[in-house]
């Protein structure tokens, strides 16, 4: 957490109520996040209008004076951006980072501070967009592409989806619910994986962020949308904590009695599944 629909929900609030805000100043509770923030980032944004925001995977990319100045932000595991109007007081106690303007204040919030903030010209972009592959809501997005990178891996299909390398913006949450809603054993290696089935999964996953997005993302602990207010997709979920329950789909064919959802700890991550009609690639749990 935050994954992609987190993402995605904070820059459509960003790009919503901040278009056009003019930085005055920034003020730095914390400088040592995961990365140092820059110390003369009050004196670089100070007088820079935001000109767009932009998504790739977990990153944000906030554009000042038409990318002369990009302030990238990823969130890590507790992270989330909170604006409220420039008068109000601070809201949260891990405040590290507020951006303000004549009307509202942007402020960063991170408990556990492995999220970063960082600026970077235009030109830098491209060194951060290289080292994260397309996420799957982009038009850049190849499923041809990344069949042929799973063709060459060993490692488990759940594991090969957290990679960020191979596919961005998905992290634990999405990657069990995509799983079980294409049918495929989060115990498959990624070789095993046929075309078809390729593009079976490919859609789950994008089904799966589209509505989560239009939930607001999942507020299971830290995260809040921008204004505040907590996403709701956690309580669609079909599998992600949901250990012990009956499985959602094996109810629908009155198999409930069977089949409840597992959970079993991959590459140290809880993933969870229905060992019945997740079947397409299954292999012997280890």
């Amino acid at each position: 957490m935050p994954e992609l629909p987190e993402v995605e929900t904070i820059r459509r609030g960003i790009e919503s109520q901040l278009h056009g805000m003019c930085v005055t100043r920034v003020t730095v509770g914390r400088h040592s996040l995961r990365k140092e923030i820059p110390p003369d980032i009050s004196q670089r944004l100070g007088g820079r209008h935001l000109t767009h925001v932009s998504r790739r995977g977990k990153y944000l990319f906030l554009s000042f004076d038409d990318d002369t100045l990009i302030l990238v932000m990823h969130f890590g595991m507790s992270g989330s951006l909170h604006i409220r109007t420039h008068h109000a007081s601070p809201s949260h106690p891990h405040e590290h980072i507020v951006f303000h303007s004549t009307s509202y204040d942007m402020a960063y919030h991170d408990p556990r501070r492995f999220g970063f903030v960082d600026i970077i010209t235009g030109n830098d972009k491209a060194r951060y967009l290289a080292s994260i592959a397309p996420d799957p809501l982009e038009p850049a997005f190849s499923i041809d592409q990344f069949y042929q990178k799973l063709r060459k891996r060993t490692a488990l299909i759940k594991n090969s989806l957290l990679n960020q390398k191979l596919i961005s913006g998905l992290g634990n949450i999405y990657a069990c619910e995509a799983l079980y809603h294409s049918k495929i054993s989060p115990f498959s290696p990624s070789c095993a994986l046929r075309y078809e089935h390729c593009l079976t999964l490919v859609e789950s996953i994008r089904t799966t962020l589209k509505r989560a997005i239009a939930c607001g993302g999942s507020s299971l602990k830290d995260y809040k949308k921008t204004d505040g207010r907590m996403g709701y997709f956690q309580y669609q979920f079909s599998v992600y904590g949901q250990e012990k329950r009956p499985c959602p789909r094996c109810a629908r064919h009155h198999t409930a009695g069977k089949a409840h959802i597992h959970n079993v700890r991959l590459g140290g991550r809880s993933t969870f599944f229905c060992p019945l009609c997740q079947h397409i690639c299954q292999q012997t749990m280890t």
